[in-house]
């Protein structure tokens, strides 16, 4: 069987290219793996400490308003009318603010379990794109250059010219 190779350039750019995307792969595994484990910190830690800390205050609002709320109920000025009534108005926002807060604590708790799943999820597939990249590629790449270093010597002994080595 003889066959007439001209040259192997071709081969050597494609193990080259193999071995730039296993390269890239990788590095591209990684960087989605920190933004989802960023992504997760943030749904899962950062929003619930945002809401954690707007419920503290507005609970202390709250507090705040039942304060004045007694302060108007035992004066017995003209005024107190108005400051009472600006005192339960005061009161009832505080007490919606208070409910929104628990709400969305709620619903923070509720996601951050979807995306805990989710992340899991996805980094778990991930690790067929790092399996790829750190020994799929590379062992292809070797096995390229095998072929390229095998094709090399059989143009050195049927003395077709070979070019690139």
């Amino acid at each position: 069987m003889s066959s007439d190779v001209k040259s192997v350039d071709a081969l050597r750019s494609l193990h080259t290219a193999v071995l730039r995307l296993s390269d890239e792969c990788d590095d591209h595994a990684t960087q989605l793996r920190q933004l989802a484990h960023r992504f997760r910190e943030q749904i899962t830690v950062e929003r619930r400490q945002y809401w954690q800390s707007q419920l503290q205050l507005a609970e202390r609002r709250m507090q705040m308003a039942h304060e004045a709320m007694a302060r108007a109920k035992i004066s017995h000025d003209t005024a107190d009318g108005t400051r009472n009534t600006e005192a339960e108005i005061m009161l009832a926002r505080c007490k919606k603010r208070v409910g929104y807060c628990l709400d969305k604590l709620k619903v923070c708790k509720r996601i951050a379990a979807e995306v805990d799943r989710v992340v899991d999820r996805f980094i778990g597939e991930l690790g067929a794109m790092t399996e790829l990249s750190e020994n799929g590629l590379p062992q292809s790449a070797n096995r390229l250059a095998a072929w390229i270093d095998a094709l090399d010597i059989y143009t050195d002994q049927s003395g077709s010219p070979s070019t690139g080595s």
